[in-house]
C-alpha cells in the first residue's frame, strides 16, 4: 500500500490501463483505489538489494505511510526482523 506522493512519484496513480479498482477498510477509514503491478526493490544497506515483481495498492486518498503487508509481499521473501538493533534482513529464495 503505497503512499499517494510515492505512488505519485513512481509512475503508478496515473496508469490508463484496467487495473482492478477495490475499496479497503483502513484505520482511517475506507479508501478507494487500485491494484497495480510494479517493480519492488527492498534496498540493502549491506549486501545485496532485492528487486522483484508485486502487486500494490495505491490510492490518491492515502497519504499515511506506506505499509508493506505479509500477504501477497513478505511471505514471498526470506525475512528476519531483529529486535536489539531495530534490523530488517531479507534474502531471495
Amino acid at each position: 500500500m503505497l503512499n499517494a506522493e510515492v505512488a505519485t512519484a513512481a509512475g503508478l496513480l496515473d496508469q490508463d490501463d484496467d487495473s482492478p479498482k477495490i475499496s479497503i477498510s483502513t484505520r482511517i477509514g475506507r479508501i478507494k483505489g487500485s491494484l497495480v503491478r510494479a517493480t519492488t526493490t527492498l534496498v540493502a544497506e549491506d549486501g545485496d538489494s532485492v528487486e522483484f515483481d508485486s502487486t500494490v495498492f495505491v490510492s490518491r486518498e492515502w497519504f499515511q505511510q506506506s505499509v508493506i503487508g505479509y500477504s501477497g509481499l513478505l511471505e514471498r521473501i526470506r525475512f528476519a526482523i531483529v529486535p536489539g538493533s531495530n534490523s530488517f534482513i531479507f534474502g531471495a529464495f
